[in-house]
């Protein structure tokens, strides 16, 4: 998967993300940083399979200052899908960060925590015109 030829690497990459076998960690967390959208994202798959790697490494991605790797984090915990990753999730609404307050809102999509809830439907109202169309968009759940 990190080999020269692209082409096997990156097959190999998504072969390891669907196999999900925990002696792929190290290598999923490298295609975490990828410059490819594809590697990016069988990483994010990889680790949706291993909810208790894949919380830790999406916390951690979720803290970070770079929005890119907040984002990642959170769609990580929505991926996840567990009640605490989705508490989690929604405690980013209240970013500063444009990109992760839409991040949130589309990873809580018919999934948001009661309690939340009434924050989402705040967003519906908000300044930003695009976190609006977002907040509009989504289905708080039920």
């Amino acid at each position: 998967a990190i080999g020269a030829d692209a082409t096997a690497a990156r097959a190999s990459t998504l072969a390891l993300s669907q196999i999900g076998d925990s002696r792929a960690q190290n290598l999923m967390e490298l295609k975490l940083s990828s410059g490819a959208l594809i590697d990016r994202r069988a990483a994010l798959t990889y680790f949706a399979k291993l909810p208790e790697k894949g919380i830790e490494v999406a916390k951690r991605l979720a803290s970070n200052t770079i929005e890119r790797e907040a984002r990642m984090g959170i769609e990580l915990m929505g991926l996840i899908g567990t009640e605490n990753s989705l508490t989690t999730v929604a405690t980013y609404l209240k970013d500063p960060r444009r990109g992760v307050v839409i991040q949130a809102l589309l990873s809580l999509d018919r999934r948001c925590p009661a309690a939340s809830r009434p924050i989402m439907m705040e967003l519906r109202q908000a300044v930003d015109p695009l976190i609006k169309a977002v907040a509009q968009r989504v289905d708080v759940g039920r």
